[in-house]
Parts: C-alpha cells; sequence; structure tokens
C-alpha cells in the first residue's frame, strides 16, 4: 500500500466550505460571475501581489551559452 506524501487535510473549514451553497460562497469569497471590478483588482494586486512562484531568474544570455557547454542541460 502507498502512502501519501501530502496527506488530505480535511478541516472543520474545509467541510463547512463544502456544504455552503454558491451563492454563500460568492459571498465569503466575495467574488461574482462577473468576475472582479477594476477596482477591486487594483486593491488585491496591492494586497496580495501578483501570481507568481518566487524563484530565480536566470539571465537568457547565460542560459543560451550553457547549451554550448552541456547542451544536455537546459
Amino acid at each position: 500500500m502507498r502512502s501519501q506524501k501530502y496527506p488530505k487535510q480535511d478541516t472543520n473549514e474545509s467541510r463547512a466550505n463544502r456544504d455552503l451553497s454558491s451563492e454563500k460562497l460568492k459571498k465569503v469569497f466575495d467574488i461574482s460571475m462577473a468576475g472582479l471590478s477594476q477596482e477591486e483588482a487594483q486593491r488585491r494586486l496591492a494586497q496580495y501581489g501578483y501570481n507568481e512562484l518566487p524563484g530565480e531568474k536566470k539571465n537568457p544570455l547565460l542560459k543560451f551559452l550553457s547549451y554550448f557547454r552541456d547542451p544536455s542541460l537546459g
């Protein structure tokens, strides 16, 4: 039997959200079917920042040159 690397966490909050109607979920998460207004999008961007993963930015020129050193890298 395989063990799960990341066990599923079933918290009271996740169970409660699962049982909410779509109307209640829209209110809880402050969303609408029309999407965010421009003002709301700007506010959330200022509050939470860009939706990107932190990571090391590699210089494109150095990446290109690395292919000549070892073509199997990339």
